[in-house]
């Protein structure tokens, strides 16, 4: 037996290593504490040792002794797809668990620029990887221009290459940027294509997001009856997922709903549950979001002290983590509060804060920072000044909100509704199947039973009669 398991391990320890690279960080995925364990028995000596070694501990969310045991794998001179597939993970390091976005971006560049120009499967696989990324990265820092090249270039390769995964993905990221922008047109056309791929992998993470996005949609057409089901629904696919911050962002999304509906007690609660598993989380951005909304409940109960305090913490919050889009937004927020404290030189620097260079704002962030300028000029009444920037503000809108978009989402909402009618009918047909297999089961064993007992009276039976 202990040879045959010994077989066993070394059949296993050759698989392994015929394995490609990302066939292995699979395999570490799957069973990142085994990975582990193995090391203790055979420590790490190579490039590719240190760096799945490193990955486990990325897994296990030990983002030092990823970052540490990555940095190791570095000095050993590894080839060209590990050197990259490391920065990579030195860059979802930063950016997942140290919310350092600059930093990130930089690790991409540096995993970007080592790339060969060849088309082999591994750099086409990592490649896209790195694009992807960086489209998470730039739409952090609010650069929508550069978040939107890098996920059309990922879509286009990963088209190319018949990646339904990667597709699912960047069309995800595309609708999720457009819908930021107010684009909703070019966000439904993503979210459409992206909703019949997603079914038919069967991924449910993608249709929670899917169902997150369709919701934001319908509050930007302040449809806000709409846009609460669909946070309804996403929030009960991600709570199933186990996934905590994502959640927590439909918990806040399902409050704000209800801070609008003027549900205020059921907003309170909302809010609360969503700071308490945000805190849990340890996820700043979810910090930042659960007070800024928690703020706005304060504010619209009349409670601008409480209103300013709260998001004095989400400021504070939005400027540790290198992203200047969330930092902009928190700063203008506060700028709303001091403007009805009328702390006019407070909202100004608040205002110049939130946009220390105006034209690189997202299209949202820039008609908000506008009309907020234009809202102070008023009060102060400069009446030509605050026209002309009301003025700029309205122009800068970029979707136009019509029953064409409505129409559109609609069609999008009918479709999510026919997707999940029909997982529940594959369900259902699947526990009718299962208990008709426990039925046919116990009908063949009282049969069985049956048979049994027969064959015994019968035997019984003839022994009495050949019995002298």
């Amino acid at each position: 037996m202990r040879h045959a398991f010994c077989i066993f391990l070394l059949l296993f320890t050759f698989a392994i290593q015929a394995a490609d690279l990302t066939q292995l960080m699979e395999q570490v995925k799957a069973d990142p504490q085994g990975q582990l364990d193995a090391q203790v028995k055979q420590p790490a000596k190579t490039a590719q040792d240190y760096f799945l070694l490193a990955y486990s501990h990325y897994v296990l969310k030990n983002k030092e002794a990823a970052l540490e045991f990555s940095n190791k794998a570095m000095t050993l001179e590894p080839d060209t797809e590990l050197a990259g597939r490391i920065l990579l993970m030195q860059a979802l390091t930063y950016g997942v668990f140290y919310r350092d976005t600059a930093l990130a971006i930089e690790k991409l560049k540096l995993a970007q620029a080592i790339l060969p120009d060849e088309d082999s499967a591994a750099t086409l696989n990592l490649r896209m990887d790195i694009l992807e990324s960086f489209a998470q990265a730039y739409n952090q820092l609010g650069n929508a221009e550069l978040a939107m090249k890098a996920a059309n270039e990922s879509l286009t390769l990963a088209t190319q290459a018949a990646d339904k995964q990667r597709q699912l993905d960047s069309m995800i990221t595309l609708g999720r940027l457009h819908l930021n922008n107010n684009n909703l047109t070019k966000a439904y056309q993503h979210f459409r294509a992206a909703l019949p791929l997603a079914s038919e992998m069967g991924d449910q993470q993608a249709i929670a997001s899917i169902s997150m996005r369709l919701g934001m949609a319908y509050q930007k057409l302040e449809q806000h009856e709409l846009a609460l089901q669909h946070f309804t629904e996403a929030a009960r696919l991600y709570q199933q997922l186990d996934s905590l911050s994502a959640r927590v962002n439909a918990l806040i999304n399902i409050g704000d709903s209800q801070l609008v509906l003027k549900q205020l007690e059921k907003a309170k609660d909302t809010y609360n549950t969503a700071l308490k598993l945000a805190v849990d989380s340890e996820d700043p951005y979810m910090l930042i979001s659960a007070h800024v909304s928690l703020s706005e409940l304060a504010t619209e109960q009349g409670d601008l002290d409480q209103s300013e305090q709260l998001l004095i913490k989400a400021h504070q919050l939005a400027s540790q983590v290198s992203a200047q889009s969330i930092k902009s937004e928190t700063a203008l927020f506060l700028a709303t509060v001091f403007i009805k404290k009328q702390n006019y030189s407070a909202a100004k620097n608040m205002l110049d804060e939130a946009a220390p260079e105006p034209e690189k704002l997202a299209a949202y962030l820039k008609r908000k920072h506008l009309a907020l300028n234009a809202e102070l000029a008023a009060l102060e009444q400069e009446w030509q000044r605050a026209y002309q920037l009301e003025k700029t503000a309205n122009q800068l809108e970029v979707a136009q909100l019509n029953d064409t978009s409505k129409i559109q989402l609609d069609s999008l909402q009918t479709s999510l509704e026919l997707q999940l009618q029909q997982e529940k009918q594959q369900q259902q047909h699947l526990d009718q199947q299962n208990q008709l297999k426990q039925w046919l089961l116990i009908t063949l064993t009282l049969l069985a039973l049956a048979v049994f007992m027969l064959l015994l009276l019968l035997s019984k039976q003839k022994k009495t009669d050949t019995a002298p």
